[in-house]
């Protein structure tokens, strides 16, 4: 997001989509709290994952956020780094979102601290972790990731593992080095989609991860849980379940301003160049037009015994 991306623009297309879906999303984070959204939510602690998620009955619960993408960390991986072998169990995949100072999206960092404050009671006090959110050119930012592994459990009887799709890993370079010590798992894989139009309608098919686009407007579908931490502590964290392209025009508009941009920069300034002829052109002396005026004038004079002058 720089100078050209219009982002008054973008915040009034992310509260008008927002709208839209909300009316039929009861789970979308814009909603109210006390009214709809944690009605009958409970927080539930998961031994084997060591995670506290937000629940309804024998169900998690999974959000949805609109936003525009203000970063991200997204697949394929097709090389593989030094740096992604030391962190390979805490790589992962991410999105920062914002709102670009909308309404609606301040109303959705309003409600995930309230949820923050109702998970705050599932440990002592002050254990758990201030959250806020980021801050994106003076805007409110909410960071979502998945990490791509997890350790196996020396007491799960069977592997978990699932292969991961090669619109991820398309060379096999994670699932080479995960070993047999961690594993991608349903609950590490975060889908892709578009959204397409159909007359008045709209669905959603699967895509790849690599169309998305820093500043597009995205719809986000998430978990909530709440993690241990080093010390002691315990923080909330924004899980990434799936992502929904829904509006790259902010994004190509942009990128057309830019590209006028720098096509003026590209264009030379001439006035102080030095000037090159290349042609058979020349310019003769003045002693040069002398000596042949004088040789046209002697060869009048021979033909005709006399100089010829105008009258």
């Amino acid at each position: 997001m720089d100078q050209f991306y219009n982002a008054l623009e973008a915040s009034r297309t992310i509260d008008g989509l927002t709208a839209e879906r909300v009316a039929k999303d009861k789970y979308h984070l814009v909603g109210e709290q006390d009214a709809k959204l944690l009605h009958g939510v409970s927080v539930e602690y998961e031994a084997d994952a060591q995670v506290w998620r937000l629940a309804k009955g024998e169900d998690e619960l999974v959000f949805t956020i609109t936003g525009a993408i203000a970063s991200m960390d997204l697949p394929p991986i097709t090389r593989e780094t030094h740096s992604m072998r030391e962190k390979l169990r805490f790589l992962s995949q991410s999105v920062t979102l914002t709102g670009c100072g909308g309404v609606e999206f301040e109303q959705i960092v309003a409600n995930l601290k309230d949820i923050h404050a109702r998970g705050e009671r599932e440990f002592r006090q002050g254990q758990l972790l201030d959250w806020m959110p980021t801050q994106v050119h003076g805007s409110n930012a909410i960071e979502l990731s998945n990490r791509y592994f997890q350790r196996k459990t020396s007491s799960s009887t069977q592997s978990n593992g699932i292969q991961i799709g090669r619109n991820v890993d398309p060379n096999g370079i994670l699932r080479k080095l995960a070993g047999d010590k961690l594993e991608h798992t349903e609950d590490n894989e975060v889908k892709y989609y578009q959204g397409v139009a159909e007359g008045e309608k709209k669905r959603y098919v699967e895509t790849k991860p690599q169309v998305f686009r820093v500043s597009d407007i995205v719809e986000a579908r998430c978990s909530i849980v709440f993690v241990t931490c080093k010390g002691g502590d315990a923080k909330m964290k924004l899980i990434l379940r799936a992502l929904a392209l829904v509006n790259c025009e902010h994004t190509t508009d942009a990128d057309r301003e830019r590209k006028r941009g720098d096509d003026s920069r590209d264009v030379p300034n001439t006035s102080n160049r030095m000037k090159r002829k290349v042609g058979f052109e020349y310019s003769d002396s003045e002693e040069d037009k002398e000596d042949r005026v004088k040789r046209q004038q002697q060869a009048e004079t021979d033909e005709n015994g006399e100089m010829i002058t105008d009258t």
